[in-house]
């Protein structure tokens, strides 16, 4: 009979304990309930990650960006206020914004972490516009602020600038053959200008040197590619004579030079 009085006492006992803990839990997500309500924002983190070295946005972009759009600061608003999935696709317009998220933490801080589109080819087209194609092959505005020193492709280029378009056509070109040469040292070091004539075939500008290469369409792509690097490889110095105004890469299995 004790022993039964005995685990009948310890039961309550345990029974009144795992109240009091619940209650002290309710109280606990009540009372940060209440704060989170009241809290305020103190201090605005911006994180901004590149796949590249290449600069396009900065933490003062990103604020006034939000700002002239709607109007948001951050700072002295209610963290309850915020929406953040409404900031997210605020960023997520930007066309320098590849993606974002945004959260807020209880010591007041909100959280922007932000990745850069990545220019990979800056194009002038025949109407004086600028714009980029970025590593994606996504079409991006230029950004004057901050000069990229990157690849360029001008000439008689009639694609327009469209945001957020996927490059097409001679502009899809443009990028695979740039995307192309950038994957071999040799070459991405050889060439810094794509030039379109009006049969839409590229031309090939070094970087060193007074003599351009006839690439023509990005068919064999691959082949031709190799082909120059071997021969610039093989004769580094071909033309020191200045010669020739033009090799054409054109042909099966050679290079053909084209005197001035």
């Amino acid at each position: 009979m004790k022993k039964k009085v005995l685990n009948i006492l310890r039961f309550i006992a345990l029974a009144i304990f795992a109240i009091f803990i619940a209650a002290g839990s309710i109280f606990a997500i009540v009372k940060t309930a209440e704060e989170h309500n009241i809290l305020k924002i103190n201090n605005v983190n911006i994180t901004i990650h590149r796949s590249g070295n290449i600069i396009y946005m900065q933490q003062k972009d990103v604020e006034n960006y939000l700002y002239n759009q709607r109007k948001i600061s951050l700072i002295g608003e209610k963290i309850s206020e915020i929406n953040a999935n409404y900031i997210e696709k605020l960023l997520n317009e930007n066309p320098y914004v590849k993606h974002s998220e945004v959260y807020a933490a209880l010591d007041g801080t909100i959280y922007l972490d932000i990745e850069q589109r990545n220019p990979a080819v800056k194009i002038y087209n025949m109407y004086g516009e600028i714009f980029n194609i970025d590593n994606e092959g996504i079409i991006m505005p230029n950004n004057p602020e901050y000069p990229a020193h990157i690849r360029i492709a001008n000439g008689k280029i009639a694609a327009r600038h469209h945001n957020g378009d996927t490059a097409k056509n001679i502009l899809h070109n443009i990028f695979l053959l740039s995307e192309h040469l950038s994957e071999d040292t040799v070459t991405d070091a050889l060439v810094e200008q794509l030039y379109v004539n009006s049969k839409n075939n590229i031309i090939l500008v070094p970087k060193i040197g007074e003599i351009a290469i006839v690439f023509g369409k990005i068919t064999d792509m691959k082949k031709k590619t190799k082909k120059i690097k071997d021969f610039y490889t093989a004769v580094p110095s071909f033309n020191a004579d200045g010669k020739y105004r033009l090799l054409d890469a054109r042909f099966e299995n050679q290079i053909i030079g084209i005197l001035k």
